[in-house]
């Protein structure tokens, strides 16, 4: 029985008659199967990529031509620009008059940050910027002394927000860089991922950029656009002209060692000449000659210098926009609990109710079949082992959005009680944000991103929506935000297939998580597992060796890859576990089109612009996530006829 890849060679020979009757006959199921799929996955598609080749390209190869006019560049980026659509409609309404106060501190945000859009100083924003790096210092080292408060420490997260830490430390590179991450407060990364003006390094590593030196009337101008600066002017002045001709003299080194390092964020540096800008600079001498430089400067003359530089590189920048989506992300980011309040109120509770049970069914389905798959036990795990992953998995929860449990009634109240301390005004957009940022250290002060009173953080994440699915290692817990309970993710009345291919996949990807070389470590309770245990798992010879597997090919990664492949082979087999069992299973429902329906609308979640650039650091492009998942899919192969190579290694299964 010929398969489709071998039908595709054998019209190579056919006369051109009965090769046009194979493309009528038997090709035919092939591409009825595609004339069947929703709308919008028939127009992402370039269904003449071969699907057993480069398959994100089939699924998602006319993303980019049918979203050439929108701003997003993803499918993520639309689900949180529709989001966010929707936020700015309802926040530019009149108030109704029971409206609760938490979402006037809302509204009062979004009106405060559109009023800068026409309103922008940069000089105001360099100023917040400081106080609020002094604020954030002042709370975390009570027990230092003054002139170190907002001084030393004040700097360090001045370097923080703009990327320069690494040149203070440049000779340790590498572990510097994984310590600065790891110190970043939550306020500080809500900060770094709100849509300010941050200057793109990448602007400024060509003749853009302005690397001259200040002058004397530049420098004057400056300086009293930023008072206070706690240095007299004349003074700061002789200062900072003598570091720059330094610094200057720093980039008339030569290295012969021609290594390339990754770009430097050295926008606020200046240089002496265009032979001498930063890309013919980028070697280990200048950077170790910058970075003993800066170390021997007083904290308080290298944070004036920041703001100087700072100051004189964004006014030559066109004003930032804060238009209707920057703004309502901005709100919803930090004050997610109450848009998402708002947002939930416009659908009603029977349809919420709906979807919660929906959703609850599909996450019990999954866990069903990741249980079958630990009973398999593989690995030949000891009674005690056995016991440990299926009890976890038993007592592993979905929460489906992150407002608080209980009646309508009782979650307002308890959001009136969480916004209680939070004072905002509609003028004072800086002094929203300092609030904010406050609050929201003290919010994430819990374990784990729980706050002291039981509403869950949406946390950041790297990969795209900062509101994606998430799981919680101290509470053993999946959460699953409402933003993702929209079209094209989810319709109340969907075909199932594209229920568990989608919102399936994400809930098992992060089921699997729990399961996972970091997660698998935590017991049912979110607790760390007993030493004996942990010894138990390390000891077994074929789970060490699958997590080398996955360590050796997938490096970093590892825990993303294993919860992709894990996380769609779960998905799959709880769609068609229980519904193609069975005597009355229909093609309609089973076939092979349905099967490719599938993997064509899992695909999709993924789809991007490939011209637009891609944080690809925690979880791999899209394209290699896409392809990867289906590489290790036998159902994958069969459903698009796809031959499985001799040479094509073996999977790294931990369960």
């Amino acid at each position: 029985m010929f398969n489709v890849r071998e039908l595709c060679k054998l019209q190579l020979w056919l006369p051109l008659g009965l090769s046009l009757c194979l493309s009528q006959c038997l090709w035919r199921p092939i591409l009825a199967s595609h004339a069947r799929l929703p709308v919008y996955i028939q127009r992402h598609m370039n269904a003449s990529a071969d699907a057993c080749v480069d398959f994100y390209e089939h699924a998602c190869g006319g993303w980019s031509l049918a979203h050439a006019d929108d701003v997003y560049a993803s499918q993520l980026e639309q689900l949180d620009y529709e989001y966010h659509a929707s936020l700015s409609e309802l926040l530019e309404q009149q108030p109704g008059p029971q409206e609760p106060r938490f979402v006037q501190l809302l509204r009062d945000n979004y009106v405060a940050c559109r009023r800068l859009d026409k309103r922008y100083d940069a000089a105001q924003f360099v100023r917040w910027l400081a106080e609020w790096s002094r604020g954030e210092t002042e709370s975390e080292t009570e027990s230092a002394s003054a002139s170190e408060r907002g001084n030393g420490s004040a700097l360090i997260h001045l370097l923080k927000a703009y990327g320069l830490g690494e040149l203070l430390q440049y000779e340790n590179e590498e572990e510097e860089e994984e310590a600065e991450a790891e110190a970043l407060s939550d306020a500080e990364q809500r900060l770094l991922q709100l849509q300010f003006p941050w200057p793109n390094p990448e602007d400024y590593l060509s003749d853009a950029g302005d690397y001259e030196m200040l002058t004397h009337a530049s420098f004057r101008q400056l300086y009293r656009e930023l008072q206070p600066l706690g240095v007299a002017e004349r003074r700061l002045w002789k200062q900072l002209h003598r570091l720059e001709q330094q610094l200057c003299r720093c980039a008339q080194q030569q290295e012969q060692e021609q290594e390339q390092r990754r770009p430097l964020m050295l926008w606020l540096l200046p240089l002496p000449a265009a032979s001498a800008r930063p890309s013919a600079t980028r070697r280990p001498a200048y950077l170790s000659c910058v970075s003993a430089l800066l170390a021997e400067q007083p904290a308080p003359l290298l944070a004036a210098y920041l703001q100087l530089r700072l100051l004189r590189l964004l006014q030559q920048l066109p004003a930032p926009a804060f238009g209707r989506q920057q703004c309502a992300a901005q709100s919803r980011q930090l004050l997610t609990h109450a848009a998402v309040w708002l947002l939930q109120q416009q659908v009603s509770h029977a349809q919420r109710h709906h979807t919660n049970d929906t959703m609850h069914q599909l996450f019990e389905q999954l866990r069903q079949q990741f249980k079958l798959q630990l009973q398999a036990n593989r690995n030949r795990f000891d009674n005690a082992t056995q016991s440990f992953l299926l009890q976890k998995l038993q007592r592993m929860r979905l929460r489906v959005g992150v407002l608080p449990g209980g009646s309508p009634e009782q979650q307002q109240q308890q959001l009136e009680a969480h916004y209680a301390q939070l004072q905002l005004r509609a003028n004072d957009y800086y002094g929203n944000l300092l609030a904010l940022l406050r609050q929201t250290q003290r919010w994430a002060a819990g374990a784990e991103g729980e706050a002291a009173d039981g509403l869950f953080v949406v946390q950041l994440d790297g990969f795209g929506s900062y509101a994606s699915c998430f799981f919680l290692f101290s509470r053993n817990l999946v959460v699953l935000p409402h933003s993702l309970l929209s079209a094209n993710l989810y319709r109340s009345h969907q075909p199932k297939v594209l229920t568990h291919s989608g919102l399936g996949f994400l809930l098992a990807h992060e089921l699997s998580h729990g399961f996972d070389l970091s997660g698998v470590v935590y017991d049912g309770r979110g607790k760390l597992a007993s030493r004996q245990q942990r010894q138990r798992l390390s000891s077994n010879a074929r789970f060490a060796s699958q997590k080398s597997c996955l360590k050796r090919r997938h490096a970093e990664i590892a825990d993303e890859k294993f919860a992709d492949l894990n996380g769609l082979s779960l998905a799959y087999d709880s769609y068609f576990t229980a519904h193609c069992q069975h005597k009355e299973a229909t093609g309609a429902r089973c076939g092979t089109a349905v099967q490719q329906h599938f993997f064509l609308n899992f695909a999709q979640f993924f789809c991007r612009d490939d011209l637009q650039p891609e944080d690809t650091s925690e979880h791999g492009s899209s394209r290699q996530r896409v392809n990867d998942a289906v590489a290790s899919s036998q159902h994958f192969a069969r459903a698009f006829g796809c031959e499985r190579s001799r040479h094509k290694q073996p999977l790294c299964q931990l369960y």
